[in-house]
């Protein structure tokens, strides 16, 4: 190997690939911010129509900044938030506590845990307290 001249083996320049680090608009599956903005959106305001449908006046349905609350009659509050930066909406029910949902490969939002559906939870959840059906069938 040819030497510098202070002693050292010369090495020839390295060449780097551009690292891919993950940017603000995409998160692994290809749905960028805005993408995902929209979505959420359109299922927070499908759950708000619904459940204030279903509510008959025994609930106080509020969506507000990407946040969509709900107060039962007895005192229990559901929050359904976006979360951008993990492209996720995040739940807290007094029924089952907290989840986190990503879109799933067949649309629908997924816990990240158990698998189960958003809308089948907040169906199953808001029906036992009303007493009576609720139904978000077709949340995008």
């Amino acid at each position: 190997a040819p030497y510098s001249r202070a002693g050292v083996a010369a090495q020839a320049p390295r060449r780097y690939r551009r690292a891919t680090a993950p940017s603000d608009t995409a998160d692994g599956r290809g749905m960028d911010e805005r993408a995902f903005e929209a979505l959420a959106e359109a299922a927070l305001e499908h759950a708000m129509e619904r459940i204030e449908s279903a509510g008959g006046g025994e609930l106080d349905v509020d969506l507000d900044g990407g946040a969509l609350t709900v107060e039962l009659d007895s005192g229990g509050q559901y929050l359904l938030n976006r979360h951008a930066p993990t492209r996720e909406l995040w739940l807290s029910s007094p029924m089952s506590g907290a989840s986190h949902f990503a879109r799933g490969p067949e649309g629908g939002w997924r816990d990240k845990r158990s698998g189960e559906d958003l809308a089948a939870l907040l169906e199953r959840e808001l029906s036992q307290a009303l007493g009576r059906p609720v139904s978000l069938a077709g949340m995008p």
